[in-house]
């Protein structure tokens, strides 16, 4: 016959309720951290899906075609699994979308997408693990402002969202590699909030050469 709480001393049922609330706290957290993730993700993913709503509206006013940037792939190691046409990551995009304006014009930008608002974006080292501008899409969306194209980095940041522009991203990369106080992150005050639907910041250079 089982003991009950009931048939315990006060004393006892105090450390037996504890040792239950122990056992029950790193599960709550685990799930808690979950569902955290699962509703990043999420509301990650609804950004990028606007931002892709958007390609349509720029391209039903002429302004430009915007594309998402593949991300390179080589046949699979295994010999079974490239019969069946699997594909495996191979390197990495260089951004995430590119496109041209209607009349000519490259642009390139970045998407990110912070689930609290944060004082500024990261911009991580090559070889380094954690989540912000990466140093090879920053200098390859620098490279493009210095050829004469548009670059953006589009940041949803807790829900609010900014456009960083060229000179921005040229003086952020120049900072970066100088080094000192500051050059590792861009504040949020860089960035700009988009006019309405024009979620990359391209209305205004419309038949930029």
């Amino acid at each position: 016959m089982g003991i009950k709480l009931s048939d315990l001393s006060p004393e006892l049922r105090r450390r037996a309720h504890a040792d239950k609330r122990a056992e029950i706290a790193p599960s709550r957290a685990r799930r808690q951290h979950q569902l955290q993730g699962r509703a990043a993700q999420s509301a990650g993913q609804d950004f990028e899906n606007a931002v892709e709503d958007s390609f349509f509206v720029y391209r039903v006013k002429s302004i430009a075609r915007l594309f998402r940037m593949p991300v390179p792939t080589a046949p699979a190691p295994n010999q079974d699994q490239r019969s069946c046409g699997l594909r495996v990551l191979s390197g990495q995009a260089m951004f995430d979308v590119f496109g041209l304006f209607v009349g000519g014009g490259f642009i390139g930008a970045e998407l990110k997408q912070t689930a609290e608002h944060k004082p500024s974006l990261p911009i991580i080292a090559t070889g380094m693990k954690r989540g912000g501008l990466q140093e090879h899409q920053m200098d390859a969306l620098a490279t493009v402002a210095g050829c004469g194209g548009t670059a953006r980095v589009v940041w949803c940041n807790g829900g609010e969202i900014g456009i960083l522009r060229e000179d921005e991203i040229k003086a952020a990369q120049e900072r970066f590699h100088e080094g000192g106080y500051g050059s590792k992150s861009i504040r949020w005050e860089m960035f700009q909030p988009p006019d309405d639907w024009d979620w990359l910041g391209l209305r205004a250079e419309k038949g930029k050469p």
